[in-house]
């Protein structure tokens, strides 16, 4: 059997590959020329809103925040919980205390509420109302029990 001998290119001079990526540097720059279009309508600012925070029945222990719009549920009711102390059955709405304002999945923005914002020097209002169930000694304290 005869002995066959593949030439290959001498190290450091592959003019076939060479070619190959010439081609495909020239083929994106073409390709770029022509597919270009500017993305329209992207703000590079963050959307701010100024929360104004009310308790039912209680107007002395409102309160107004600046958050951004994209601030889950959950960071709001820490806020809430940091400002009361020990609470349970915390329920927040927005625009007005009914069942159907409520926001009660804490995985959501306020964006995702439908909620729309501006800069942060002319944040829109929005209006959070709240109730809870201040928690008792009567009520378990797993820290208490252990």
């Amino acid at each position: 059997m005869k002995k066959v001998r593949r030439k290959t290119p001498k190290r450091g001079n592959n003019t076939t590959k060479g070619t190959q990526q010439d081609k495909k540097v020239q083929d994106v720059g073409k390709r770029d020329q022509n597919s270009f279009s500017p993305v329209i309508g992207i703000k590079n600012e963050e959307e701010w809103v100024q929360i104004d925070m009310n308790l039912i029945n209680w107007k002395f222990v409102n309160f107004s925040e600046v958050v951004r719009l994209e601030t889950y549920i959950f960071t709001i009711k820490d806020m809430l919980i940091k400002r009361h102390g020990r609470i349970a059955h915390l329920t927040i709405c927005k625009e007005s205390f009914s069942e159907k304002n409520e926001m009660n999945n804490e995985m959501r923005t306020l964006k995702e509420y439908g909620i729309t914002g501006g800069s942060k020097e002319d944040a829109p209002i929005l209006k959070i109302y709240y109730d809870y169930c201040a928690l008792t000694q009567k009520d378990s304290d797993p820290i208490l029990l252990s």
